[in-house]
């Protein structure tokens, strides 16, 4: 039997022109199954600011891997770029089943551009870049390993005034308007605008250099809102108050 007959068919069973037909809509209905499960990875790039948190980094260590202007290394996928833009060295007061413990850290900031998955995932060397995930970078010749702290954000610094209540401290007594203050690492945060006394609880109030990511206000990263606690120094000594009142 010859494979097509007089009639157009195929061993005479189906016409040719219904096979490709056939053909086509198997073909069409295969492509949407397997497009439903495995879409396709359209590979994109996004500029993009995100930071690092590392703990546990000796400040000698630290002061040489982190420096700004230093690249990222992406090993496996090497059209992504990032370099360290800024450091700032601080001290994380975080809270588990045990109480209040501090961590003392430094934040990276990173410039990038980095691929968006089909997801709408940012990727950063083929892994998530979403606060919370830790990723292993090389920075230089170091591998270490890094917590994402914030992505794509918005920034600003404005100046806002705090008042906060501490209680009966003798070391307030010879506080006065116009004193710096300082964080734990020496850095100049702001100033003491009025002291005054009520009772047994001292009311400090400071104009604060405060950083502003996407509308929350933080102060060498304390979280600054009401009722949270402040750790700061003035003239060499150190205070923890309650934040009562923060005015923009």
């Amino acid at each position: 039997m010859p494979l097509i007959d007089d009639k157009g068919k195929i061993f005479g069973i189906i016409n040719i022109l219904d096979l490709a037909l056939l053909s086509f809509f198997l073909v069409l209905v295969l492509s949407l199954f397997l497009y439903s499960k495995y879409p396709l990875q359209i590979k994109e790039h996004k500029e993009v600011t995100f930071q690092i948190v590392f703990t546990g980094f000796p400040d000698a260590i630290a002061e040489g891997v982190f420096v700004p202007g230093t690249p990222l290394i992406a090993s496996y996928a090497k059209e992504d770029k990032a370099t360290i833009t800024a450091v700032q060295k601080v001290i994380l007061y975080l809270y588990d089943v045990g109480g209040r413990y501090n961590l003392t850290s430094y934040i990276v900031t990173i410039n990038s551009s980095l691929e968006v998955d089909a997801e709408g995932d940012i990727l950063f060397n083929g892994n998530d870049v979403a606060p919370g995930n830790y990723h292993d970078l090389q920075i230089g010749n170091s591998y270490i390993s890094g917590q994402i702290w914030r992505v794509d954000y918005e920034h600003r610094l404005e100046a806002i005034t705090v008042k906060i209540q501490l209680p009966d401290v003798d070391s307030l007594y010879s506080k006065v308007s116009g004193d710096v203050v300082f964080d734990s690492f020496g850095n100049i945060i702001g100033e003491v605008v009025v002291i005054n006394r009520d009772y047994q609880d001292w009311y400090l109030t400071l104009s604060l250099n405060a950083d502003v990511y996407d509308d929350a206000f933080f102060v060498s990263e304390m979280l600054i809102e009401h009722f949270a606690p402040l750790y700061f120094w003035i003239n060499n000594t150190p205070y923890k108050g309650t934040i009562v009142e923060v005015h923009q």
